[in-house]
């Protein structure tokens, strides 16, 4: 296994954004995997490793996936918005005591 030189912190931060991009799909997936983004970029100009790659495509998935989510909300809540007042009214209902 071939050792990395240099300092990887870029890269492991976009990594480490990208897989939270993933998993908070919305609006935040979105903001983390542009953020992870730059990380890899900044990680590519100093040290072109598979810290940097791996973080660039986690980031774009991420950012890619928020975007599909927040186009499918939108998109349900102009075509059909009876599917969100149910969802919201029984998430509702769970609060009360």
């Amino acid at each position: 296994m071939k050792k990395e030189a240099g300092n990887n912190s870029s890269g492991i931060a976009a990594v480490i954004l990208g897989i939270l991009s993933i998993l908070f799909v919305s609006n935040n997936g979105i903001i983390l995997g542009i953020i992870g983004i730059f990380f890899a970029i900044a990680q590519k100009k100093k040290n072109n490793n598979s810290w940097a790659r791996a973080g660039l495509v986690l980031s774009i998935i991420g950012v890619v996936l928020g975007i599909l989510a927040v186009a499918t909300i939108v998109w349900i809540a102009k075509y059909n918005p009876e599917i969100l007042s149910n969802l919201f009214n029984q998430s509702i209902q769970g609060f009360k005591v």
